[in-house]
């Protein structure tokens, strides 16, 4: 792709951690990164330099000269609208313009485009490699730098801005500042690797990038603020929706063996299950009476482990099966002691010519 025509500045924003009802989170700084005459240059405002972060992002929102990118965008613009309401109207109109980027939303759409899906990307020794999309990534695969650690360690800045909020970023330490600040010039860089590779068009290409940016925004708001929900159309419809389905108007389907009513166990079955299911603390040797269910044929063929002197022994599995059905099976014989495993097995697999005595 040719490189945008207008200027890009690349911001990102660090606050509290996100919590329950909190998805956009109160804001401590933000940073950015552009370049200048073809170096680059970043600097970082915190919440605590007066009305320095507030003004900043107003010029930046309402200069429509610039190209705003930003690795997941949708949060980082949910947190300034959050922490400064006023502002909303700005956003929107810069999504409206076509004037945000997001290097994580443009690098899945060139995913897609190239090879069909988000997930996985083949490697150059044609195995299938599982895609990552998030800042960290990114920077290793444009730019050959790792900064997984510094994003993973639990005692990191990442994770512990809160404690800076009400801190000049003249007092901030320098490690906190370097983090922030890279995160800014990480995405820079990032989305000017991503538009030296990307196509105009056809695979390879990011077509419609702005519709998916704004979308995903808004789809994160509905996230952050949930659905405004009528509480009386919500109970005409529950009220609707529960006459439509009701047994009455569904007989036919259910006569028809379209839809099958749920039914509780047969009190008989549950008893039997109760009494000869558990066999966790059986010992090793004991038989338990299965229950005459399907599959008494292989039940059998699992059975022919028996202690020697069992009088059932002395009949082949398929003979046993052939005279029981004819009718001459013995019932009066209960002294077959088989092996049962320690794990539940299902009622078709136990021993069927026992009592268990």
């Amino acid at each position: 792709m040719q490189p945008e025509e207008r200027r890009v500045v690349a911001f990102d924003t660090e606050t509290h951690l996100i919590a329950a009802g909190r998805i956009a989170p109160p804001i401590v700084c933000l940073s950015y990164a552009f370049r200048q005459d073809g170096v680059l240059q970043a600097a970082v405002i915190g919440r605590a330099d007066g009305d320095d972060l507030r003004t900043l992002c107003h010029e930046l929102l309402s200069d429509t000269s610039l190209i705003l990118c930003a690795h997941n965008a949708a949060f980082d613009m949910a947190v300034i609208g959050q922490a400064f309401p006023e502002l909303l109207p700005l956003i929107f109109q810069a999504y409206q313009d076509e004037r945000v980027r997001d290097t994580l939303v443009r690098e899945k759409l060139w995913q897609l485009s190239s090879h069909g899906q988000f997930e996985f990307a083949p490697s150059p020794d044609g195995s299938q490699v599982r895609r990552t999309y998030d800042l960290a990534s990114l920077e290793r695969l444009y730019l050959g730098r790792d900064r997984s650690a510094l994003k993973d360690a639990e005692d990191g800045w990442r994770l512990n801005y809160a404690v800076l909020e009400s801190v000049p970023t003249s007092k901030w330490p320098a490690d906190a500042l370097a983090y922030s600040r890279e995160d800014a010039l990480g995405t820079l860089e990032v989305y000017e690797a991503q538009q030296a590779r990307f196509n105009a068009s056809g695979p390879g290409s990011i077509c419609g990038e702005e519709i998916h940016v704004y979308a995903d925004f808004c789809l994160f708001l509905m996230t952050c603020r949930g659905i405004a929900v009528d509480a009386q159309a919500h109970q005409k419809m529950r009220l609707a929706l529960e006459a439509e389905i009701s047994y009455e108007r569904l007989s036919a389907l259910i006569e028809a063996d379209i839809l099958v009513p749920e039914r509780a166990p047969a009190p008989r079955l549950v008893e039997k299950v109760v009494a000869h299911w558990d066999v966790v603390n059986t010992p090793a040797w004991t038989c338990a009476r299965s229950l005459p269910a399907r599959g008494a044929r292989s039940a059998s063929r699992t059975s022919r482990k028996r202690t020697p002197g069992c009088p059932r022994s002395r009949s082949s599995t398929s003979r046993t099966w052939r005279t029981r059905r004819q009718g001459s099976w013995d019932p009066s014989i209960t002294s077959c002691r088989t092996r049962v495993s320690k794990r539940p097995t299902r009622p078709s697999q136990r021993c069927w010519r026992c009592d268990g005595k």
